[in-house]
């Protein structure tokens, strides 16, 4: 009997098709990193560069994945620009939440972030000299800012809000943000045409979608989590102070806390936009700056409601910019006149339904 394989012919070994042991490694900790089916990208990529079973080669490279959205590059200090030398004009309001750094400890891999686990391997002597080469490169734009390479920057620490005045909070902002998601998810399309007629007709598509249980729904919810006391002036104070540190970015790198309160005061403003009382305000305000002469019998109405629902809100002449109060005094005439014809169609047929009705009454007399 001849020995030895055909040509062809494997005999032993790992058959076909079959995963070797990185392999199986791999799938077992993508399966155990995906257990959660509501775990976000960000979140998934973590789980899998804090599992300690995993190659480091593979870690640093989910790492380096999730490097980018939980980091964030310092920026070049650029010198501050007066016009005439003059001093920068506004008055800083300061930070409208408290915030506190988070010490991530890099033995604790359940909180140990992407930029903190690469700095370990760069700076761990038993890691390979061409990862520690290849992890270094990857993280020396989060650490130390271009033409500078004498400045000896520290990585930018992790800061967290841990005092809000009206009860936002991590698990609140996440929960309300998909809510927010799937309610725009049902709202029509937005019109991109300055036209009367295709606002007419979104505003009634909006309206139809509006009255749906599904809306009705979601609408309930966020009411329901969405904080009572945060009202239509503390989101003004929001975004004066949203303002002041997009002045400030503008002269200087802002802090790692002040970047924090930006993100946070951010998504408070953008949830809170979807609230009933965020659109009454803004419907309110927007009543106020188009002329009196303009507005339509049931706008003034309307205006008045609106008015006495919130009687302490002021109106905010900065929320709408001159060309969009413009645009729509612009095509309030076309709206008028076709109001004042539609109108007169509508007297008209009335009045000759009226002149060729049949004179029932005498007939019936004559009976």
């Amino acid at each position: 009997m001849p020995r030895g394989s055909k040509p062809g012919e494997r005999r032993g070994g790992r058959q076909r098709g079959t995963p070797n042991k990185s392999t199986v490694l791999k799938n077992a900790a993508i399966a155990a990193a995906a257990s959660d089916p509501n775990l976000s990208p960000l979140d998934f990529l973590l789980n899998l560069m804090r599992q300690r079973d995993l190659p480091v080669e593979y870690r640093v490279s989910v790492a380096h994945q999730a490097l980018p959205f939980a980091h964030a590059k310092p920026k070049a200090l650029r010198p501050p620009k007066h016009a005439n030398g003059d001093s920068q004009t506004g008055v800083n309001g300061g930070p409208r939440v408290k915030i506190v750094r988070v010490k991530s400890d890099p033995a604790d891999l359940d909180s140990i972030t992407p930029l903190d686990f690469l700095l370990g391997v760069m700076r761990d002597a038993k890691s390979p000299a061409g990862l520690r080469l290849r992890v270094a490169r990857m993280v020396a734009p989060y650490i130390h800012t271009k033409g500078e390479p004498r400045r000896q920057d520290e990585a930018r620490p992790e800061m967290m809000v841990v005092d809000d005045p009206y009860g936002f909070n991590p698990e609140m902002l996440e929960s309300l943000h998909r809510d927010v998601e799937r309610l725009r998810a049902l709202k029509p399309p937005q019109v991109e045409s300055f036209s009367p007629e295709k606002y007419a007709e979104y505003d009634a598509a909006l309206e139809k979608v509006k009255q749906t249980p599904a809306y009705l729904e979601l609408e309930k919810s966020i009411a329901d989590k969405f904080p009572s006391n945060y009202n239509e002036l503390d989101s003004r104070q929001d975004r004066a102070r949203l303002r002041e540190l997009e002045v400030e970015s503008k002269t200087r790198p802002l802090t790692p806390a002040e970047e924090t309160e930006q993100k946070h005061l951010q998504a408070r403003r953008a949830l809170y936009a979807q609230t009933r009382q965020a659109a009454d305000c803004s419907r309110m305000d927007f009543l106020k700056a188009v002329r009196a002469d303009l507005l339509f019998p049931e706008e003034k109405e309307e205006l008045e409601r609106l008015e006495a629902r919130y009687p302490g809100v002021p109106c905010d002449p900065t929320r709408f910019e001159p060309w969009q109060i413009l645009s729509f005094e612009a095509f309030r005439p076309i709206q008028l006149l076709r109001r004042v014809r539609e109108q007169a169609q509508k007297e008209r047929r009335e009045e000759e339904r009226r002149r060729f009705r049949p004179p029932t009454a005498g007939l019936d007399a004559a009976d």
